[in-house]
């Protein structure tokens, strides 16, 4: 093991596997010129760190090394302490080209570029400190080598979150803000996926998008929220899953496939399925949804539903309280079910039964009603307390 324990400047280089490195909460490392701590040559693998002072580099403040004719090594673990420092004043804090890096990190990370910087798959992130760029928190680059990207976050992610091929598992309870995107995930194969458990803060400082994935690959995207997301959510094609139970302050499109939406929470844009045959489950007010094919409306008590003129026929399906349905244009299918509900098919060929209850069934004239039966709607349960 090698200790350091008072302020140094040079770059600590190692390369012998399963060599240990400890900065104590005395010890620093600024290097102005270079690394402060560097893994190099073939057998630079199975590396400790552990920080517990200062490693500051004017370029990169961990670099961690390895290769062997096209051969990557890996398993490097980083721990940064309550109090530790990790900073690159020009580059990325820290930079790994093997597999298997893991980093534990309750103080500071942070650099101007990039704070973590993976070059390989297989990564995990623990963090409960705070991780900060003015780019890229955490950028991993599956392309050479695919794998997973696992971080777990419960203190304070500042910069955003770029998971490049391979599949990405992000657990929130913090804060994750971003500049841009603040979660992207750039899928090259439809194995690569993204699961992400949000109950704390996801946030695009811009206004933009908070999750989004990019191209026309497969892959099944999960997202579970009870917490709070500011900006957009954007998938793509595959059969995606978002579940809220929390808030969405923007729209959320879940792109091509057959897709699912469940939740209890609320949603302040638009809600899209996208194409594909979408089925959507809610237990709250929506004020604007589209692309979804069929629709349940849950739970004990009256939902205000209102579906966008986007032309998607649906099939809407009320609960036992009393509801507003308004199905938007298209040729749709409302079942009020129980309770004492108002359905209002829109523009389109409807079909309206309103179950058990007093129910409202409204029309336009020019719309719904006029002279050919082709395109009126028909009332299919009519009766007389409706």
């Amino acid at each position: 093991m090698t200790i350091i324990s008072s302020a140094t400047t040079a770059t600590l280089s190692t390369s012998t596997a399963g060599d240990d490195i400890l900065v104590t909460t005395n010890g620093s490392i600024i290097n102005s010129s270079g690394y402060a701590i560097q893994t190099t040559g073939p057998f630079a693998y199975n590396v400790g760190i552990q920080i517990y002072g200062e490693v500051v580099g004017t370029n990169n403040a961990i670099q961690l090394d390895g290769a062997s004719t096209g051969t990557f090594f890996g398993g490097t673990e980083v721990f940064v302490a309550a109090g530790g420092l990790v900073a690159s004043e020009g580059a990325f804090a820290l930079q790994s080209v093997g597999t298997h890096t893991e980093v534990t990190n309750a103080g500071t990370i942070s650099a101007t570029n990039t704070a973590l910087y993976f070059q390989a798959g297989d990564n995990i992130v623990l963090n409960t400190g705070t991780i900060s760029s003015q780019s890229y928190a955490i950028f991993a680059d599956q392309s050479s080598i695919s794998g997973e990207t696992e971080i777990a976050n419960a203190g304070t992610i500042q910069g955003s979150i770029y998971i490049q091929s391979g599949t990405g598992v992000i657990s929130n309870s913090g804060l994750i803000a971003g500049t841009g995107t603040t979660i992207r995930l750039d899928p090259f194969s439809d194995n690569d996926t993204l699961t992400l458990v949000n109950s704390g803060i996801i946030t695009s400082l811009a206004n933009t998008y908070a999750i989004a994935a990019s191209g026309t690959f497969l892959g099944a995207d999960t997202i579970y929220n009870t917490g709070l997301i500011n900006g957009s959510i954007n998938l793509v094609a595959g059969t995606d899953l978002v579940r809220n139970h929390g808030e969405v302050f923007g729209d959320i499109d879940l792109g091509d496939g057959d897709d699912t939406y469940r939740g209890s929470g609320s949603v302040t844009g638009t809600l899209d399925g996208g194409s594909g045959a979408d089925t959507l489950y809610t237990r709250a007010d929506l004020a604007s949804v589209s692309g979804f094919e069929t629709v349940y409306l849950r739970g004990a008590a009256g939902i205000d539903f209102t579906a966008a003129d986007d032309g998607t026929g649906s099939t809407i399906r009320g609960n036992k309280a009393g509801n507003e349905i308004d199905a938007g244009d298209g040729d749709d299918l409302l079942f009020g079910r129980g309770g004492d509900d108002v359905l209002d098919g829109g523009a389109g060929k409807d079909k309206l039964t309103g179950g058990r209850g007093t129910d409202i069934f409204l029309f336009n004239e020019t719309g719904d009603t006029g002279a050919s039966k082709a395109t009126a709607d028909r009332i299919l349960d009519f009766g007389g307390k409706d």
